[in-house]
């Protein structure tokens, strides 16, 4: 049994945010929605139709680290939380890991042109962690594993949207629980995050996400339970469709790259979003590095380091 409780956010552009009774071997809830009084009330009302309490809930599992679906994850005492290995930090959040996020900001703007004096601009994401629910993981979820409490749902490991994300996979019903992998109306955007071990490289997110586009495209999806909107059943052609709009807006960027190249990620970001990029360089940032992560994959551009230590692009002679 999957039955939906339908969580407010603050994000208007995604909507609402999904969160799954599960009912099996085991009671599960899948995600907890954003951490408002809200949202705590409205999964209690929800229980309470089914029969059930806060309390009675076994199992937590997590999706992925985003605020917007672990804001709760200490409101169910009885339960166990299970998820990807990069939750282990994030749900119990230090000083450390403090450290190592800001550490990876500052090092991955710099080398992308960002001003030094700039930096507390983007490096705003650690704010997000008063939002996260406290309670510690206890079982880790890897790529291939069946659910524990059930056995239908196979684990994937789906990474871009977020490092630590995952699908759950019912290979008898051919259904998906998809966490933020794909949505509808809204879009996935791949995000820009410290890697799951914090002095590796930065990864290409939106090769990821790509990849993993690609991997759920394969499976024979009926229904894929959705981490915001309505349940998806195009599944096939809506992957398509979004791989196809992704590459041509990379292609868009191309222009002003020619133009004004070699150019730096924060110059470009500038070009793109005039009137945004100083307010929201975090999201504006994430979205141009993207962008030309992807065109630099498909030789459409080429990076070379600066005498700066500062990253430039520019197009591929041929």
């Amino acid at each position: 049994m999957i039955k939906r409780i339908h969580t407010p956010t603050t994000l208007s552009v995604i909507g609402h945010v999904n969160c799954y009774l599960l009912k099996g071997d085991a009671l599960s809830i899948v995600d907890t929605g954003t951490r408002t009084v809200e949202t705590l009330v409205i999964i209690e009302e929800m229980l309470k139709e089914e029969g059930y309490k806060l309390s009675d809930i076994e199992q937590v599992i997590l999706t992925h680290h985003h605020p917007d679906h672990i804001g709760w994850t200490d409101a169910f005492e009885n339960a166990e939380m299970l998820g990807h290995e990069y939750l282990v930090n994030w749900l119990n959040p230090s000083g450390e890991l403090t450290q190592q996020y800001d550490a990876f900001y500052e090092e991955n703007m710099l080398l992308n042109g960002v001003p030094r004096k700039l930096l507390s601009h983007g490096t705003d994401g650690k704010r997000l962690l008063d939002f996260f629910g406290k309670k510690q993981l206890s079982h880790i979820l890897y790529d291939g594993d069946r659910l524990p409490g059930h056995e239908d749902f196979v684990v994937m490991e789906t990474l871009g949207h977020a490092q630590s994300h995952h699908v759950f996979w019912n290979d008898k019903a051919d259904l998906l629980i998809g966490g933020d992998l794909i949505m509808y109306p809204a879009e996935s955007i791949p995000s820009f995050e410290p890697p799951l071990h914090p002095k590796g490289p930065r990864e290409k997110s939106i090769i990821q996400y790509n990849n993993s586009l690609e991997k759920v495209r394969a499976l024979p999806i009926k229904t894929n339970y959705a981490g915001h909107g309505d349940a998806i059943h195009n599944m096939t052609d809506l992957i398509t469709e979004r791989l196809q709009m992704q590459s041509a807006r990379s292609k868009r960027f191309l222009p002003l790259i020619a133009k004004y190249g070699p150019i730096h990620v924060f110059d470009l970001s500038a070009l793109l979003f005039p009137t945004r990029y100083m307010n929201n360089m975090s999201i504006t940032l994430c979205h141009t590095l993207a962008h030309v992560d992807y065109l630099v994959s498909v030789d459409l551009i080429i990076e070379k380091l600066g005498e700066q230590g500062i990253i430039y692009y520019e197009i591929t002679t041929k």
